[in-house]
């Protein structure tokens, strides 16, 4: 059974103080609750064996505190970007049983998440920085 891990990244920067919003890197704050969220998912007995994410920085710089913790890569996928394209996540998916982590933004992640539950309703708030659905 594939298990599908939907993770939110951490707080950034003001997105202001930057020319170019997709490379605004992750506060220190969000650095350390992303931490937190990793420890979590480890006691929760989720663990990461693959990892995509998002090209732009802060879902780089999210991503691979996850990598770090769980020991594992992780590929930028640009359909997790600021272009989203959810046919095309859908096409990473593996056939086998794997746990996947997708690094990603409002509202691509809410959105798949709907997608492939058939489930408008779900996720109304979305998904918090650092925070993950499963």
């Amino acid at each position: 059974m594939l298990k599908l891990i939907l993770a939110r990244h951490a707080k950034p920067e003001s997105y202001h103080l930057y020319e170019d919003p997709r490379e605004v890197p992750l506060t220190i704050e969000g650095r350390a609750k992303q931490k937190e969220t990793c420890l979590q998912l480890e006691k929760a007995g989720y663990t990461p064996e693959i990892l995509y994410t998002s090209p732009l920085l802060r879902a780089l710089q999210t991503a691979e505190i996850i990598a770090t913790h769980f020991g594992i890569s992780p590929t930028p996928l640009p359909a997790l970007g600021d272009i989203p394209s959810l046919e095309k996540i859908l096409d990473i998916f593996p056939t086998q049983e794997a746990t996947l982590c997708l690094v990603g933004h409002e509202p691509t992640l809410p959105q798949l998440a709907r997608a492939l539950t058939g489930d408008p309703a779900l996720l109304p708030s979305g998904i918090k920085k650092s925070a993950c659905a499963i």
